[in-house]
């Protein structure tokens, strides 16, 4: 696997790795390497290759030399890993989508090449950036195109992103769906709703900006005034991520809302179930978008695997989930009414567990063994394929 993310942070690559482990197959993810991680490392039968490239989030142009330096070094250690022992399969994940290309020289030896297509580059670009359609778009369209052409098979999260690769020309039949969700450390069947005493909302992920995070500070604010026993806990890396978390935490400072809005570093995957039970309520609160109204969001599945009632901001993808009995939705944009969504909640402990309860549902249809079973199914064939 290659994948420009760090390894023990990426919930969907841990799945994944360890998936294709507990089955006996011999898996490599090469990765970045953090400041604090070895070059090598085994986990859970998973062998870690890393690269020494730290992230660091910044402007288009930043991204581009991010991506072709660390392909660059990608390729090479791929290369020479398949040189010491031959791949079946080398699996690529997005973005960037010519990741792919890594795996040029195990393919002329026989290897067969899945793209993971997590995101469309063009709407998570159009996105980030707020760009409307032009030059940048129509080269990260171009790029998805070659990229998914040259792979033997795509594989992306939900029928929506497969739907905007059909559109843009590919072929349906080369699309499999493997959806992103949450393994079993995330379920508990049964959950005592902590002390109403301090009533915390928590958001997990990204610290950006089209998730509105800012929104949700000022509603907090609001809610105090009639619910002054709210907290909000934001967990995410805020240093090289931008200037957004520096207008987060300035905002927080002009609200005077110090001790009640926590900013909380990331923690390993094995330690969010905890964080999450700690806490009332999640918060989803994406703004629209030509990118976040596709995305159903991990986070998300996370919270309700947990048994913690989830806040979303309302989103088509989402509901074609989740009904209006199984979270509790807001508009976009619509800080008031957030507020009085954020006190009524803090005042109906019964309300926080009829939710809970509903949203499980999703997972009777869906769920992490049965993704599994059609990945594997997609190993399988390509391996007998090979």
């Amino acid at each position: 696997m290659v994948v420009h993310a760090y390894y023990l942070r990426d919930a969907r690559i841990i799945r994944y790795a360890e998936a294709l482990a507990q089955e006996g197959h011999e898996v490599t993810v090469i990765c970045l390497k953090a400041p604090d991680e070895p070059v090598r490392e085994r986990v859970n039968n998973v062998d870690i290759e890393r690269v020494s490239f730290e992230r660091r989030r910044g402007g288009k142009l930043w991204y581009i030399w991010e991506y072709i330096w660390a392909f660059v070094l990608f390729a090479i250690r791929l290369t020479q890993l398949e040189f010491k022992q031959h791949y079946d399969i080398v699996h690529a994940h997005n973005m960037p989508d010519f990741l792919i290309f890594t795996g040029v020289i195990a393919r002329m030896r026989g290897s067969k090449l899945i793209l993971d297509l997590h995101d469309p580059m063009p709407e998570l670009f159009m996105s980030k950036y707020d760009l409307e359609r032009g030059t940048i778009i129509r080269i990260l369209e171009i790029q998805e195109r070659i990229s998914c052409w040259y792979a033997d098979q795509v594989i992306t999260v939900d029928q929506s992103f497969k739907d905007i690769f059909v559109r843009r020309g590919m072929r349906a039949e080369k699309i499999g769906i493997v959806r992103n969700m949450p393994d079993k450390r995330f379920y508990l069947e049964e959950r005592e709703l902590p002390s109403m005493e301090h009533f915390t909302l928590i958001f997990a992920g990204t610290v950006a900006e089209r998730y509105q995070l800012h929104d949700v500070i000022k509603a907090v604010k609001l809610a105090r005034e009639k619910a002054p026993n709210i907290y909000f806990r934001i967990v995410g890396k805020l240093d090289k991520e931008g200037d957004y978390p520096d207008q987060l935490q300035n905002l927080v400072k002009e609200l005077k809302l110090e001790g009640v809005v926590e900013f909380h570093p990331p923690v390993p995957l094995s330690e969010m179930p905890t964080l999450y039970r700690s806490a009332h309520l999640g918060v989803e609160s994406s703004r629209h978008d030509p990118y976040t109204d596709y995305v159903l969001p991990l986070k998300l599945l996370e919270c309700v695997a947990a048994g913690v009632p989830c806040l979303v901001s309302r989103r088509p993808t989402i509901e074609n989930y989740f009904r209006d009995e199984d979270l509790a939705y807001f508009e976009p944009g619509d800080i008031e009414g957030l507020a009085n969504t954020i006190a009524e909640l803090a005042q109906s402990p019964q309300k926080l567990k009829t939710l809970a309860a509903n949203a499980k549902r999703v997972f009777e249809q869906y769920h992490w063994d049965k993704e599994k079973a059609n990945y594997f199914a997609i190993i399988d064939r390509l391996v007998s394929r090979r």
